[in-house]
């Protein structure tokens, strides 16, 4: 399972959703600084991978060919509920936000109410089986 499959132009890493959009990666230097901030004063040791994490990769096809190849299932979670907006304020329909349907229009029991009220941060979960 991943947590946060990020769309292009959006996100802190080079997500399985970037990869099928082949949009590639490319940080920008102050948001990585404040990251490595946080890191060291968290677990120095994991600088070194975030410095990793945030390179340039250039849009491509390759990668998208060898997850296709490498993947048995890749399924895109749905949202429970959606709000408005995405996260950063773009409408659903726009390309780089295309999700399956939410699993619920209204909350029907009290437990939803948490779902609800956490729509507008979903990042697109998604489940992975590999070959």
């Amino acid at each position: 399972m991943f947590q946060d499959n990020y769309p292009r132009l959006q996100g802190n890493y080079y997500s399985l959703k970037k990869a099928f959009m082949h949009s590639g990666f490319n940080y920008t230097p102050a948001h990585s600084q404040s990251l490595q901030a946080r890191l060291k004063r968290k677990a120095g040791a994991l600088l070194d991978i975030a410095e990793y994490q945030y390179r340039e990769i250039l849009p491509n096809e390759i990668d998208t060919k060898y997850l296709r190849q490498n993947f048995e299932v890749y399924f895109r979670v749905s949202t429970a509920f959606q709000s408005g907006r995405t996260r950063w304020g773009d409408r659903w329909d726009d390309e780089n936000y295309r999700t399956p349907e939410p699993l619920l229009n209204s909350v029907e029991k009290g437990y939803q109410e948490k779902f609800k009220d956490e729509a507008d941060h979903y990042t697109w979960m998604c489940y992975v089986k590999l070959r």
